[in-house]
């Protein structure tokens, strides 16, 4: 039997490693595709086809004889065969035989993301919480941003305020030169006015400089986001997200810069890229 052929004994080897196996090699060892949750059919007690249990994918659940006549013609699609082809009969076949899953949507693996130290957490330079918060959908990735809108709108900010700044001065200016002018009331309302608009600005400022590519952000910021800055990032949520930013990167390009940052570091910042790079 082939289990018996690949057994391994405790002595015919001096270390294990494990890892997550590719998609690619997942699919060389399924005989099939799970497509139901079913396990057992509650009338007949005999595994749903397709489900968790199909003897078509796994095997027989009992040992079968290859020359019964209900396995012949139609019903011979129903019974487990293997890579070659040939009739699987005995239902010991079932501890080696695997199947599959096809997800409907990507999933991050908690090795990656939750190992110490964090894969994820180092290729895409976020904390492990900031990653976690986009994988469970609570917050947003910034999959990519327009930093030449972002820096025209940047541009266009500090000119309103500059502007506003100035239309301010003047106006209590003129209002100081007023017959009966209070001199100290107007100075009090000029300053809170203008404490108001640098709020308001620098509110703005650390929003647009925050719209960067990889930059995690929370649903209700991005919520609150004004409108014309929503057009300036996409953004996405769940393990898709972090999929799609990981396929982005550049390995070779990426080391190189990490190197060249290293060179110029000291200290714990050396110490984080050198992390980074291995």
């Amino acid at each position: 039997m082939a289990w018996m052929d690949n057994y391994i004994s405790a002595s015919d080897f001096d270390s294990i490693r494990l890892c997550v196996a590719s998609a690619e090699d997942i699919l060389s060892w399924s005989y099939g595709e799970v497509l139901k949750p079913e396990t057992i059919n509650y009338r007949t007690q005999k595994p749903e086809r397709d489900g968790l249990f199909c003897e078509r994918i796994f095997g027989p659940v009992k040992d079968i004889n290859p020359h019964d006549s209900k396995l012949k013609g139609v019903r011979s699609r129903e019974a487990a065969v293997d890579k070659e082809g040939n009739l699987v009969t005995k239902s010991i076949a079932r501890r080696e035989r695997m199947g599959h899953i096809k997800l409907a949507a990507p999933v991050a693996h908690i090795w990656f993301m939750r190992g110490t130290p964090s894969a994820l957490s180092l290729l895409l330079d976020l904390t492990v919480k900031s990653i976690e918060k986009v994988v469970y959908f609570a917050s947003y990735l910034i999959i990519s941003a327009d930093d030449a809108k972002i820096e025209q709108v940047k541009g266009d900010l500090i000119a309103q305020h500059d502007a506003a700044i100035q239309a301010i001065k003047i106006r209590y200016s003129e209002a100081a030169k007023a017959e009966g002018a209070n001199a100290e009331t107007l100075a009090n309302e000029e300053a809170k006015e203008l404490e108001a608009l640098d709020a308001d600005f620098y509110s703005r400022k650390n929003i647009l400089e925050g719209l960067k590519k990889g930059a995690v952000i929370s649903e209700i910021d991005y919520r609150n986001l004004p409108e014309e800055y929503e057009e300036l990032v996409t953004v996405k949520m769940g393990a898709q997200a972090i999929r799609e930013l990981l396929e982005e990167i550049d390995l070779d390009a990426m080391i190189e810069d990490l190197s060249a940052q290293a060179e110029e570091a000291k200290g714990q910042k050396e110490r984080k890229l050198i992390k980074r790079i291995k």
